[in-house]
């Protein structure tokens, strides 16, 4: 009975990592936020001083709309994965993030995920696995991709939110 356990725990995480795709197809996060207690002006200034936390995103390019209610951002985050030598590195995945402002709350959106390869021009749509790139480490970099957009929208959350 413990070998069912230990597969039904795979299956498990296996589901538990899978990254949302839109109606057409393409890995992508959205939501609505309600926030109550939180002015339409600090939600807004929030959502502008959101691209400022380095730490998060590797923020390339921000645009900023002083008089519109959507700011947005384009950066890439460096996913640490393991290939099967073992050898762990860094892979750059771009990404895309805006936040519209609305009365009462904000919707998140972070789209256009693609890897990039390091010193070159060349990107791959993440939904698609480059020839390169074995399946194991490509399974491995989806799960990690997932676990770090999930702990950015969880930061960004929270830093909208709080009082």
């Amino acid at each position: 009975m413990k070998y069912n356990w230990w597969l039904l725990l795979i299956i498990v995480e296996q589901a538990s990592a899978q990254i949302p795709r839109n109606n057409a197809g393409v890995f992508e996060y959205t939501n609505d936020i309600s926030t109550e207690n939180v002015s339409y002006s600090i939600l807004k200034e929030r959502a502008r001083t959101f691209f400022n936390q380095p730490f998060l995103v590797h923020w390339t390019s921000i645009e900023d709309a002083h008089t519109g209610n959507e700011f947005t951002g384009s950066g890439y985050l460096d996913i640490h994965v393991k290939n099967h030598y073992a050898a762990k590195r860094a892979i750059p995945v771009l990404l895309r993030l805006s936040i519209e402002i609305k009365e009462g709350g904000f919707r998140y959106t972070v789209t256009q995920l693609k890897l990039s390869e390091k010193n070159t021009v060349t990107t791959f749509p993440l939904e698609e696995r480059p020839e390169p790139v074995e399946s194991g480490t490509y399974d491995r970099l989806l799960k990690k991709t997932h676990e770090r957009i999930s702990f950015v929208i969880g930061w960004l959350k929270k830093y909208m939110e709080e009082e």
